[in-house]
């Protein structure tokens, strides 16, 4: 497989508009990220430029009484100007790292901004779940009282009575869970955000086709980046046993004058050209052992295709299936309606009582908070599937 650098390199330069506003975290989480970015950029350009060898100074003094004392500098360097392929791979190896860690920054980033979407979402969620929980609990309060005052009047058994009050405390507990639940997701969310939750725009997020889920998707893009650096590597691990030309040079200057025959500022320069040709044992494992990493890296692409192929095919599953919910949902809604609308009626004239009519009204109100639940739900799956891909937009 060859991929162009630059293909990647105008990919991950649209993270910058990336799906969601970094603005919801916190300065010094952008911080944070801001700094990893910049290390990635300075490795690279270090790991770019790794074949290129110091120039080196040496100073040395010496005192004798023959031929007296001598300060010398001496400016030399070694470097290679030609190493098989090694050179260009090392540069190519350098950029797609530097790419790689950029998108891999970018993924942090994301998965801290859904988190905090998420955590806002799941707040509003379970808001909701405390209002329905509220409408249960006072129509478990509605039934106590109907079945206290009939055990009272010898037209129930204690037990029905008992039942009540179970059923009653049972929901009080669900609601300090609840509550509970709510205060530690607002802890949660301050961890990553200095946003008031309830001040936070929710983005309303549409469903993504498959074909853009794979082509899109962030990882996958990275791992396809990464095996063309193991590549680059394989090139780079290869070249180093293959025969290289080294240029030398060096210059001498004496400082002090130490004899008539060796005066001051004596200056002395070699240059050359050497041949390396490298005779090592260990050419086969190393070599193969880079190529196997290559070669195993490319499998491990396709694994992780199939897996997120599978994850995609399952967020569809549940979203689907919140659709079904919403859809049933609906259709209680309309019969709870009508039955709402006869109980008005039949309580107007004395048939059914006040508290027929709230229950009814409660449960009904309970189904239109499940269907802001359920979409809730759709946005969280849809959730998983955007903080995946690159420059997803809501």
């Amino acid at each position: 497989m060859q991929l162009k650098i630059s293909k990647y390199a105008s990919a991950f330069l649209l993270l910058g508009t990336t799906l969601f506003a970094s603005e919801i975290l916190s300065d010094a989480q952008r911080s944070s990220l801001e700094l990893q970015k910049e290390k990635a950029v300075q490795d690279s350009e270090a790991t770019k430029y790794q074949w290129l060898n110091p120039i080196t100074y040496t100073g040395s003094y010496q005192n004798g009484s023959e031929p007296g004392d001598s300060l010398t500098s001496t400016i030399s360097i070694s470097q290679p100007i030609f190493k098989s392929g090694g050179i260009e791979s090392t540069m190519k190896y350098a950029e797609n790292i530097k790419s790689s860690s950029t998108i891999s920054i970018e993924m942090q980033k994301k998965v801290l901004i859904k988190s905090a979407y998420n955590l806002a979402y799941t707040i509003k969620k379970t808001d909701l779940q405390m209002a329905k929980t509220k409408l249960a609990l006072e129509n478990a309060k509605i039934d106590l009282r109907i079945k206290k005052e009939s055990v009272t009047n010898g037209l129930l058994d204690i037990s029905f009575l008992n039942n009540a009050i179970l059923t009653k405390n049972s929901i009080d507990a669900t609601l300090l869970e609840l509550d509970f639940t709510k205060i530690n997701l607002i802890n949660s969310f301050k961890n990553i955000s200095t946003f008031d939750p309830y001040k936070v725009e929710l983005p309303v997020l549409t469903k993504v086709n498959s074909k853009d889920f794979k082509e899109k998707h962030l990882e996958i893009l990275k791992t396809q980046i990464d095996i063309e650096s193991k590549k680059n590597l394989e090139e780079t691990t290869i070249s180093n046993y293959r025969p290289s030309i080294v240029a030398n040079g060096s210059y001498t200057y004496d400082h002090t004058s130490i004899s008539s025959a060796h005066p001051k500022d004596t200056t002395g320069s070699v240059y050359g050209v050497k041949v390396v040709i490298p005779l090592d044992y260990n050419y086969y494992a190393k070599t193969g052992s880079a190529k196997v990493d290559y070669l195993k890296s490319k499998q491990d692409l396709e694994i992780l295709k199939t897996k997120e192929a599978n994850f995609f095919k399952t967020q569809e599953l549940k979203i689907t299936m919140l659709d079904s919910k919403l859809t049933l949902t609906k259709e209680n809604i309309v019969v709870y309606n009508d039955l709402l609308a006869q109980n008005i009626e039949l309580a107007s004239v004395g048939i059914k009582t006040r508290d027929d009519v709230q229950v009814i009204q409660n449960s009904r109100d309970s189904e239109l908070l499940n269907m802001k639940i359920f979409e809730i739900d759709k946005q969280l799956e849809l959730l998983e599937i955007y903080g995946k891909i690159e420059n997803a937009t809501i």
